[in-house]
């Protein structure tokens, strides 16, 4: 409400479900996602439609984190899925922080939202593979494989 830019938020289901205001933009995961909307999140299917009740609410767009089932984005107009790199887990922490930051730099840098999902995948990946803080390099996404649910 405070100036003409869009907002994105990532915070916790409880403070999730609470906010009142519009936003471009939320990166729940499973849990969170079921936490925020009450439903039971256990599946991909399950996962979209919290995802679409989440989206109802308030936001443009709902990218939900899910682990070893991918990513899905919920907008308006589509619902789409981006399944899960096969890969070696050193460490899961920031997996979630990357999957929004190479989205948001694929949007920002013109993608379209299959390919913006395609690079958070990717750059989730590359996060999980890699051990500590190290930055990890990351390949070029191609969109391919993304497909409307």
């Amino acid at each position: 409400r405070a100036g003409p830019w869009e907002t994105v938020v990532d915070v916790d289901g409880p403070l999730l479900s609470e906010l009142e205001a519009a936003y471009a933009l939320c990166k729940p995961n499973a849990p969170e996602l079921a936490a925020a909307t009450g439903r039971s999140v256990e599946d991909l299917d399950s996962a979209i439609a919290a995802a679409k009740e989440l989206q109802r609410t308030g936001f443009d767009r709902v990218v939900a984190s899910l682990g070893a089932d991918g990513a899905v984005l919920v907008t308006d107009d589509e619902v789409l899925h981006e399944p899960a790199i096969d890969c070696d887990v050193v460490d899961t922490v920031g997996a979630g922080d990357a999957l929004l930051s190479g989205l948001l730099a694929a949007s920002d840098a013109g993608a379209d939202d299959a390919v913006a999902l395609q690079t958070g995948v990717v750059a989730a990946t590359a996060a999980v593979s890699t051990p500590g803080t190290d930055v990890p390099s990351l390949p070029e996404p191609s969109g391919d494989g993304v497909e409307p649910v």
